[in-house]
């Protein structure tokens, strides 16, 4: 949302919502509504009112009425008669502050940031974060984003304000620049001119603007400046509102534009605007299917590379052929040798060798090498079709998530290199001699949507057997801090395969849900290798504890049907 028309909308809310008793904020499917309740002449229930604040871009907000749904589905409630006192949009940036006060308690704020990803803020004026929608660790160029940390003001815009734009300004911005980049220009520099929009409001700017044989001058200014005052003038009744898809999702409100159905106040605009607006795009969908679209474009790039080797294969086999025949004249320690080749006595091979190795031992080194790279080249043409099949398929999910789909279900897991391991092993029945597991022991089982093998305590014991006995030291192990909760445990293993953020992310949400904690809004929770994780001597069961650690923020998530395997308890 453009600062300028941010500007416009909060003076209306502020007047709608002051001294209105704030309920609480609801989720919705692309942000959050914070919900009041506004009494008429001091009478409960009153009219009820809802904030709409769309955190996927476009990023939008508008005021809208609200239906009762008992606050059952709030993700944080603020304190018991908790009533606004004021709003105010941030100067010529892409956010708002809601002020409220509750009986016995400091005053609180509420942030709400329009500038991507976005994000809505409760602070204890002053004092610290009580509540945030995405948790963001500290950058260069503001302070951490967490609960119970002090809430970090954004840095200083460099947003111009159209309405009052003078002359050394406006040349500042457009110096050198040909007639037919001043318009992108402004729009990077001003408010009020957004990129998305230039094709609609380039008719109604200043026709100096785009005279080539004009330089920028204080009339050219003026003419901008009474342009902007009367395209965004607060008392305008006639408000035009844009939206587009491309480049990318973008939406505008503008008092002078063609317009066949002009709104009559900028909070009717705006939610016009807001209610037309696509469904948002899944980030985390779209983020796993651009994974999965690179990790098989790799996956092609290596099986070619897989029939390129067929031919350094009979190279190699000539090699050992050649260390075979003249073994005698190998030295033991060398680190190469140069020797004829059987074939053509005429031509010689330069070898290297491991001088740790025999010469015997390198020639089968160099036997296996050949054989490898052989069985490659065989099965690389029908494993490039089948990965380039793989590869069409989750371009088209790429493309339907883009557009707002679901987008087509992805193949299984699969390996498609030659040698690639499967999936983890199933567990082993009871044998002669072995009593089975008791249910109660046995986690829950589920599998990520990137394809990782999750086990989940179900009890103290429970928390125990899968701890101590079935997690492996390289396994990944979870456990909310703070609160009595299950164990979780990644199945990772041996080797450089790691799980990505995204996995590590869902999987901490699956471990805020199985605990006490289930409830709060973000939720601290432990991560570490489980080498990491030991049982005090005497300690009971189900406690736990740590050496090394990290912690990140989750949002308490239950794992959806589909990813529980059907090895595992429904418990």
């Amino acid at each position: 949302m453009d600062p300028i028309v941010l500007s416009r909308l909060v003076p209306g809310w502020q007047d709608e919502l002051t001294g209105a008793m704030w309920a609480g904020l609801r989720p919705t499917r692309a942000g959050f509504a914070a919900v009041f309740d506004r009494a008429p002449d001091g009478a409960r229930p009153g009219r009820r009112l809802a904030l709409v604040a769309r955190l996927a871009p476009p990023l939008w907000a508008w005021l809208d009425d609200a239906g009762r749904d008992g606050g059952r589905d709030f993700a944080y409630r603020p304190p018991e008669e908790t009533q606004i006192t004021g709003a105010a949009a941030l100067p010529l940036d892409r956010g708002f502050t809601l002020d409220a006060e509750a009986p016995g308690r400091r005053p609180f704020r509420l942030h709400v940031e329009l500038w991507a990803p976005g994000n809505l803020i409760v602070e204890e004026t002053g004092r610290r974060i009580v509540w945030c929608a995405r948790v963001r660790a500290a950058s260069t160029k503001r302070g951490a984003i967490a609960p119970d940390a002090p809430y970090p003001p954004p840095p200083p815009t460099s947003i111009v304000d159209p309405t009052s734009l003078d002359h050394a300004t406006l040349e500042s911005i457009l110096y050198g620049l040909p007639a037919d980049e001043r318009l992108v220009a402004l729009a990077k520099r001003c408010a009020g001119l957004p990129k998305g929009a230039l094709e609609v409001l380039a008719p109604g700017l200043p026709p100096a603007l785009f005279d080539e044989a004009r330089v920028p001058d204080d009339t050219m200014a003026a003419a901008i400046r009474a342009w902007a005052r009367r395209s965004y003038a607060p008392e305008a009744t006639s408000i035009a509102g844009l939206a587009w898809s491309t480049p990318s999702p973008g939406a505008h409100l503008i008092a002078v534009a063609p317009c066949t159905e002009p709104h009559a106040s900028w909070n009717e605009a705006a939610r016009s605007v807001g209610r037309g607006l696509p469904e948002p795009v899944d980030a985390d969908a779209l983020a796993l299917a651009k994974g999965r679209v690179k990790k098989l474009e790799r996956t092609v790039a290596a099986l070619m590379d897989d029939i390129a080797g067929a031919t350094e294969a009979a190279d190699v086999r000539a090699r050992a052929r050649a260390l075979v025949a003249f073994l005698p004249r190998v030295t033991r320690g060398a680190a190469s040798v140069t020797l004829p080749d059987p074939a053509d006595p005429s031509h010689t091979f330069d070898i290297a060798l491991d001088p740790k190795l025999r010469p015997h031992e390198n020639a089968d080194r160099l036997f296996t090498r050949a054989g490898k790279l052989e069985r490659a080249a065989e099965r690389a043409p029908e494993l490039i079709e089948a990965a380039r099949a793989e590869l069409a398929a989750a371009k088209a999910a790429v493309a339907a998530i883009e557009r707002g789909e679901a987008g087509p279900a992805a193949p299984p897991r699969r390996e498609l290199r030659p040698g690639g391991g499967g999936a983890a092993p199933a567990r082993k029945p009871a044998g002669k001699g072995r009593p089975a597991v008791p249910s109660a022991l046995e986690p829950r089982r589920y599998r990520t949507s990137e394809g990782w093998e999750v086990w989940i305590g179900k009890n103290n014991q429970g928390n125990d057997h899968l701890t101590h006995r079935l997690a492996r030291p390289e396994d990944i192990w979870m456990h909310v801090h703070g609160a009595a909760g299950s164990h979780v445990v990644l199945r990772r293993g041996k080797g450089p395969n790691e799980p990505s953020k995204t996995t590590l992310a869902e999987v901490a949400g699956w471990a805020a849900f199985y605990s006490q904690a289930r409830n709060a809004g973000t939720v601290p929770v432990t991560v570490t290798e489980k080498k990491y994780v030991r049982k005090p001597r005497k300690a009971p069961a189900g406690l736990a504890e740590v050496m090394r650690s990290k912690t990140v923020f989750a949002r308490p998530t239950e794992p959806p049907d589909s990813a529980r395997l059907n090895d595992g308890d429904s418990g």
